[in-house]
């Protein structure tokens, strides 16, 4: 006797629910995961992922952008809510990079986002290099809870080969 996995998959509706149900040699399921995917005019999206079954049931939820437009050749993920209820609010610059990532602070839901804790990514030129060097790399950034600074760090690549990671203390 062994253990086994079974995999289905359903489409409806433009979407695709993936399956996966690991079963113990006494027939009985001991993991669940259902992954339910979306199509956009960009591509498919992962929408849902619950793992777990009945009262343990553990579901992730993701929501998208429309298009790819601002986001480059990233999934233009706009937001991602846990099963605890914390969540994330993505925002991307022109080139596609993370701009402002908000997270979950507290009780503060996604739509006062601002008083939540902010993450501010900034990149190019005007930091400490020139931004060739690896320009998908911020070289700024700074998280905020509730709109107060609590931490500034940098990347910088003064020269090929060399990488200085800086943390401020104040």
């Amino acid at each position: 006797d062994q253990i086994e996995q079974e995999t289905s998959t359903v489409y409806t509706d433009g979407q695709r629910q993936v399956t996966t149900v690991i079963r113990a040699p006494s027939g009985d399921d001991v993991f669940q995961v259902k992954r339910t995917y979306q199509n956009y005019s960009w591509g498919e999206g992962l929408v849902e992922e619950a793992v777990g079954q009945g009262a343990s049931l553990q579901t992730t939820t993701y929501s998208y952008y429309d298009d790819r437009s601002g986001s480059g050749s990233q999934y233009p993920v706009r937001q991602i809510t846990h099963p605890d209820g914390s969540w994330e609010y993505y925002e991307y610059t022109a080139q596609g990079y993370p701009r402002n990532v908000y997270s979950s602070f507290g009780d503060v839901s996604v739509a006062h986002r601002e008083d939540a804790r902010k993450t501010e990514y900034y990149y190019g030129v005007g930091y400490g290099d020139d931004g060739t060097i690896s320009p998908n790399t911020a070289r700024l950034v700074i998280e905020k809870v509730q709109g107060q600074i609590v931490s500034r760090r940098y990347t910088l690549f003064p020269i090929p080969y060399k990488r200085l990671d800086i943390l401020c203390t104040t």
